[in-house]
């Protein structure tokens, strides 16, 4: 028997090894093999099996480490799809969607002893009623195994453990193992009895003793006050109609399209309370690590068996987390990006909050976006997917138009309270020729006194971290910039130094120009740090506190500060985009953002639609208990079409407006991208590199017949723009130069990539990284 083995190299194909006569019976698809690779020895994935082959001196399988197989059938496939889509290697997709933790044979465990039913059902009933067999405290153990267990919740398996954990389990701590199996320690506390029963159970082959790896609960301390379930409003009765009457095992994506404050994730609960209940999974993905503490909460509170997997978890915890769910120990998974892939076998429903949000797309290679692996998932498995959104993707928006979503529209928020009415504020009437640029206008700094005097709570939002956003000589305009990025220095008051927000260089900035000795460098820009030095002199009688990632070095800080904010300990939150998403605070009647324009300034076609989505997402912060709320926006650009919609909360007309420019210029949703960026220490080689990948691109064309444009209104068959510098030409000391690939045909897209051959892979002097769907251009 021969195993096709796939690895996590570059190189798109299974190898093949023999199966020695000893392994064949425990290897199986999804396990991972040691084998010869080279010179080497290497970790590979087995994705098959075949019977014969023509090759000759095919190498042997050295060891399976894994039994049962790390993943199944169905992960395969979803790693294949990943691999073929995002255009990267079958091996390199395993290797992405299993966490390193997972994957380390050196990863700290702590096991406790746990105890499993050895013979079938009906043997163990047949004891329970033998007369003269068992004693009682025996048949009372076996009954918590039997089908007619008086108390079959005992134990049960994947719970969290609470101050009254007992001997085994510490607090806070999670005991991961399979359904039938239940903690020594806690059967003997439970029943009133000590061990002995259970020992001689064991040791007449009725019981067996098993090892449970236990991991600490991340959210340990999270208080979960037990909390009863709303009435669902007429809006959402009628979401959770539409998403009840999908067909079971018909694959579905829903939009579930609503103003802040509508609802959402009441539905997302209920929709999941159906789905266990016919004894499956469910998915839930935030865009946010720090927002996951609030779903916790909320899910907690209405669900027993709940994981939690992102990357800021310790090593120990992801792997507990992702091993309990493989283990099928979980009915909700809460996570991140990467809980995508979380390893469930009975999935109903993927959720996937915010889905408009850019950090559910991958930033290294395979640059997957998790909301679109979540709707092909959901396909393949035929589980329901739920995309929610006050501002959904134009994308998303698009699919719905064309029929490919079904669409839910919660037009009011819980209760029918008011969306908070936008202020817009000119800025450039704010400045007076005197003196440095006003952060906080006369009109917002009145509206934060209200907010105060009222007793309500106030966020400004900035999206920039630092004090000041650049240090420019006020003579011959020289710049302050990283030594190994092309990026302006951000100077943060906190380290006294001038920081690299790409590569996280901390260098001194200059007093004097470096190019022309003027003694004068100025300060421009303003970060997060400035604006809360700002409030604090401004508003000198309220506590403010900053939650950017500077400030907020773990979860638990963030949870700390929030706590404070909603008990009133914190009267104002300073923060950057963290705070601009799930936040349901009834006493926040203020918003301020600082400055509506930081994404109109960015060099990419979503700019409008990423400025709407984020004026829109943090207004919805304000108004949402019975005092009521406003937003106040500060811009320069006041007429622009996306500050005017988000300021009347008119996401379709603004979405009819774009739709029609990004059709004009074949942009998606109408024309699909890949971006191809050739990054190395030195010019004229990234140059080069990115001139023969262009080369090859128009031979394809040409042998294919294909019509090649090279940039203009309407594109062509194939339209190839650039090779060109990126925007941000040089990071963490490499050159960059990028390419645009432009198409209204997906697959015409992906057969020009793959055209390219080795000239993708990563050479001694330039590496090459392939974005499908990019969301930055940067």
């Amino acid at each position: 028997m021969f195993a096709q083995v796939v690895l996590p190299v570059p190189i798109d194909k299974p190898f093949t090894y023999s199966v020695p006569a000893e392994l064949r019976a425990k290897l199986s698809p999804g396990a991972r093999v040691r084998v010869p690779f080279g010179k080497s020895v290497r970790v590979g994935y087995c994705v098959g099996f075949s019977e014969a082959t023509g090759l000759t001196g095919v190498k042997d399988i050295k060891e399976i480490l894994d039994a049962p197989p790390l993943v199944d059938e169905q992960f395969l496939r979803l790693a294949r799809w990943v691999a073929d889509y995002y255009v990267c290697s079958w091996g390199q997709a395993l290797e992405m969607a299993i966490p390193a933790p997972v994957r380390s044979e050196t990863t700290r465990r702590t096991e406790v002893e746990g105890i499993e039913l050895a013979v079938s059902q009906a043997e163990a009933q047949r004891l329970m009623r033998e007369e003269g067999g068992l004693t009682g405290k025996q048949k009372a153990v076996l009954a918590v195994f039997s089908e007619v267990a008086p108390d079959s919740s005992v134990g049960s398996h994947g719970s969290q453990c609470g101050s009254d954990a007992g001997v085994g389990v510490a607090v806070g701590q999670i005991a991961r193992m399979g359904p039938n199996v239940r903690l020594l320690a806690e059967l003997s506390r439970t029943l009133g009895v000590s061990t002995s029963p259970v020992r001689r159970l064991v040791e007449k082959g009725i019981l067996r003793s098993v090892s449970v790896p236990v991991v600490r609960d991340p959210f340990a301390d999270l208080r979960v006050p037990p909390q009863k379930a709303p009435v669902p409003t007429s809006d959402q009765q009628n979401a959770l109609n539409l998403i009840n009457g999908l067909k079971p095992g018909e694959p579905g994506t829903v939009l579930i399209h609503g103003v802040t404050g509508s609802g959402k994730t009441e539905i997302y609960i209920r929709a999941i309370e159906k789905v266990v209940s016919e004894g499956k999974q469910a998915i839930v993905l935030v865009p946010e690590v720090a927002l996951t503490p609030q779903m916790v909460t909320r899910f907690r509170a209405r669900f027993g068996r709940v994981a939690v997997f992102h990357s800021y978890m310790t090593e120990a915890q992801r792997h507990g987390e992702w091993m309990r769910i493989r283990d099928d120990a979980v009915d909700v998974v809460i996570g991140a990006r990467s809980a995508v892939f979380a390893p469930t076998r009975r999935l109903g429903l993927i959720v996937v909050d915010e889905e408009h949000e850019s950090s559910y797309k991958a930033d290294s290679s395979p640059r997957y976006n998790a909301r679109d692996v979540a709707v092909v998932r959901g396909r393949m498995e035929g589980a329901i997917v739920l995309l929610g959104s006050a501002t959904p993707s134009l994308e998303s928006h698009h699919n719905w138009l064309t029929g490919k979503y079904h669409r839910i529209f919660l037009p009011t928020r819980i209760e029918d309270r008011p969306l908070p009415p936008v202020e817009i504020i000119d800025m450039s009437r704010e400045l007076t020729g005197k003196g440095p640029f006003p952060i906080i206008s006369r009109q917002l700094e009145l509206r934060v006194r209200e907010a105060l005097r009222g007793d309500g709570r106030v966020i400004l939002f900035l999206n920039r971290r630092g004090f000041f956003t650049m240090c420019v000589c006020g003579r011959c305009g020289y710049v302050a910039r990283c030594k190994r990025c092309q990026i302006a220095l951000t100077y943060h008051k906190q380290y006294g130094k001038g920081l690299c927000h790409y590569c996280g260089e901390q260098q001194a900035l200059p007093a004097r120009c470096p190019e022309c000795a003027f003694p004068q460098m100025r300060q421009r820009g303003t970060g997060t740090e400035k604006v809360q030095e700002e409030a604090a002199r401004l508003f000198g009688e309220c506590v403010a506190a900053r939650v950017d990632s500077d400030s907020m070095k773990s979860g638990k800080a963030y949870r700390k500060v929030l706590t404070e904010f909603v008990e009133g300990d914190v009267d104002m939150l300073v923060g950057t985009q963290v705070i601009a998403k799930g936040l349901d605070i009834p006493d926040v009647t203020l918003v301020g953002i600082v400055s509506g324009d930081t994404c109109l300034l960015l060099k990419d076609f979503r700019c409008a639609e990423r400025t709407l989505q984020l004026i829109m997402q943090v207004a919805g912060r304000s108004g949402r208990g019975p005092k009521g709320g406003r937003v106040v926006v500060q811009t320069y650009n006041p007429q622009h079409y996306a500050i005017r919609a988000a300021a009347t909360h008119d996401y379709d007309g603004f979405a009819e407006h774009e739709l029609s420019l990004r059709r004009e210029f074949g942009f998606p949703p109408f024309g699909r991208l890949v971006r191809i960026v050739v990054q190395g220490k030195r010019i004229p080689e990234v140059r080069a590199h990115a001139e023969d990948l262009v080369a090859r691109l128009k031979r394809f064309c040409d042998n294919l017949g294909v019509k090649c444009g090279e940039g203009g209104r309407r594109p062509a068959n194939l339209e190839v723009l650039g090779p060109a510098p990126a925007p941000i030409e040089r990071k963490m000391d490499k050159y960059r130069w990028h390419i645009l690939l432009r198409s209204p045909d997906s697959a015409l897209l992906h057969d020009a990539v793959r055209s390219l051959g080795n000239l993708l892979l990563s050479r001694r002097t330039v590496s090459v990284a392939v974005d499908v769907d990019p969301v930055s251009m940067l």
